[in-house]
């Protein structure tokens, strides 16, 4: 007979697109150790479950992503796993219009799919609202109106809110409206984890895929001529890189390009055991052989007319993934 371990602590597949959006970016991020309390998801460590190896695909369209993992105890662990995408701002997600469509699904908004030794299963989904750091969430629901921004309801919900509502949420912070109290918005950011029970049989390994569509922020009139010293550094944005941009915008309407950013949260790898994963593989495609590709990730190097990979052994994953793609905005025909 099996030992049994009920493990409190959870795995968190954080995203994020990954998904979720900051400052315009799609940012996904990487699995971590965690826990669901009342106040929802809160990250944790391990040093019982270790990642043998982390197999990351990036695109704008997609990412995929499928870990080994290995229960080095002699106990069976059972465990809540989790995918997390970053908190999202509706001010920074409102800017760009491909984030906008309404979803198919309002609480699977990405897409999110889960796959355990080739089995696939529903992940559940918890919505929290959080403003200035402190969850919010039932006093917002305390106001009749949905935490999630995705849900069919949730604008028009606001413009049905009656006056009292109104004011009551506006005293306590979480709407703002304009100047002449017509257009609300919410104010606090969205945090959305994925999660589902895990077990762990002891001393063997387990495999997880997972995939979904990225909310890539876009900035449809990026400048090669005039980089923000933000996007250098966050891109390491070199002067070859530059170089590059320099000649795209050059074959570019009005010298502008089409800029798409995604982050991949990679730092949360490291609260698995021994804060490193075994094997890691990268591959980005840019979709299309004239888009400049920018990344700080060391040995990122060209593969094919589309594609960039790069590996590492005993990988200590201490930064952040940041892309930046830009493609050429083709000039009208004179």
């Amino acid at each position: 007979m099996e030992t049994v371990r009920t493990s409190l602590r959870s795995i968190l597949f954080g995203l994020i697109v990954g998904l979720g959006c900051i400052g315009g970016l799609a940012v996904l991020a990487d699995d971590s150790v965690a826990s669901l309390g009342a106040g929802g998801i809160v990250l944790q460590k391990t040093d019982e479950i270790a990642i043998l190896s982390e197999d990351l695909f990036v695109g704008t369209d997609v990412v995929r992503v499928r870990f080994a993992f290995r229960n080095e105890t002699p106990l069976l662990i059972e465990t809540l796993v989790a995918f997390a995408l970053p908190d999202i701002d509706f001010e920074d997600y409102s800017k760009h219009a491909d984030l906008i469509a309404a979803p198919a699904d309002t609480l699977n908004f990405i897409g999110f799919s889960v796959v355990i030794d080739g089995r696939a299963l529903t992940p559940k989904v918890d919505a929290r609202a959080l403003l200035a750091g402190r969850d919010v969430t039932e006093l917002v629901r305390g106001f009749a109106v949905p935490v999630s921004f995705f849900h069919p309801d949730f604008q028009p919900t606001l413009k049905a809110l009656s006056v009292p509502a109104r004011q009551g949420m506006i005293a306590r912070g979480l709407l703002v409206a304009d100047t002449l109290g017509e257009m609300l918005e919410p104010n606090w950011t969205l945090r959305v984890r994925f999660y589902w029970h895990q077990r762990f049989p002891p001393e063997r390994t387990v495999t997880v895929d997972h995939s979904y569509k990225p909310i890539v922020g876009i900035d449809p009139n990026f400048s090669p001529g005039h980089l923000q010293q933000e996007d250098r550094e966050r891109y390491c944005i070199d002067h070859p890189v530059q170089g590059k941009l320099a000649r795209l915008a050059e074959k570019s309407r009005h010298d502008a390009a089409t800029a798409r950013r995604l982050d991949y949260l990679l730092t949360s790898g490291g609260n698995w055991r021994g804060g490193e994963v075994g094997t890691f593989r990268l591959a980005v495609d840019t979709a299309a052989p004239q888009t400049v590709l920018a990344s700080c990730f060391e040995g990122l190097s060209r593969t094919g007319p589309t594609t960039y990979e790069a590996s590492r052994e005993n990988f200590v994953p201490r930064r952040d993934l940041h892309f930046l793609f830009v493609e050429e905005q083709p000039r009208a025909a004179e």
